[in-house]
């Protein structure tokens, strides 16, 4: 993605965070996390974990799945977990058939037992993106941490991955330095410009002090938004 600013150091100890444990062997933390204020760019980050060769070789050889889980009171636990088995029986082929006393389980025990069916002797990242309650992926981390699978979730209240029963391995995403946030506004400014040209401008420099550059740091989001509406007006 010509838009994406890498991040190679943070999407290195993040694969390296899900590798813990080896292929077959179940890690005491078999989760890890983004947390960050909205904008700050947690989606991108788990876009490159996902596609990163190295992840591909060492956590997920068999392919990963990505759940948008967000807010909304419709998404509950059981409608992300039968997503995310309808989703993976797509990408590994139809799941086992169901033994006898699965079908007297409860729905949510029943679909958990099916996830586990289809991960077993399977590697898979599953990327869960913007959780706002444990509770919503607390049955997939639950099945993942017997397998040999790896869940990765982004999320803006970092107690999501600090509660107990998930643990994951937390980072946090990091805010954008200034050459990082011009060239990120010269990508999306839709017409043929630098870095360097948009940190001369003037008017370029005030929408950048408003999205945090000089201060905090840039918001990615912010940055990318504004930046985009460049095109045929100008700074």
């Amino acid at each position: 993605d010509p838009h994406l600013i890498a991040q190679p150091a943070k999407v290195r100890e993040i694969v390296d965070a899900l590798a813990a444990g080896g292929a077959g062997i179940t890690s005491t933390r078999c989760s890890a996390g983004v947390h960050g204020m909205g904008g700050a760019g947690k989606t991108a980050l788990a876009a490159s974990v996902a596609r990163d060769p190295r992840a591909h070789g060492l956590v997920c050889p068999d392919g990963g799945e990505w759940l948008e889980i967000g807010n909304d009171e419709s998404t509950t636990s059981l409608a992300v977990l039968v997503k995310l088995v309808r989703q993976l029986a797509c990408l590994l082929g139809p799941s086992p058939p169901e033994r006898e006393e699965w079908k007297q389980l409860p729905a949510l025990e029943r679909a958990g037992r099916q996830l586990g069916a289809l991960l077993a002797m399977k590697r898979v990242l599953i990327v869960a993106d913007d959780v706002w309650k444990v509770e919503t992926v607390l049955p997939i981390a639950e099945v993942v941490a017997k397998t040999s699978s790896r869940l990765l979730i982004t999320t803006r209240i970092g107690a999501v991955l600090t509660d107990t029963r998930i643990a994951a391995a937390p980072f946090e995403v990091d805010l954008l330095n200034e050459q990082d946030s011009y060239r990120l506004m010269a990508s999306w400014a839709g017409q043929p410009c630098t870095a360097s040209e948009v940190a001369r401008n003037e008017q370029a420099r005030e929408v950048a002090a408003r999205c945090g550059v000089g201060k905090a740091g840039g918001l990615p989001l912010a940055l990318r938004s504004l930046s985009a509406q460049v095109e045929g007006y100008g700074w």
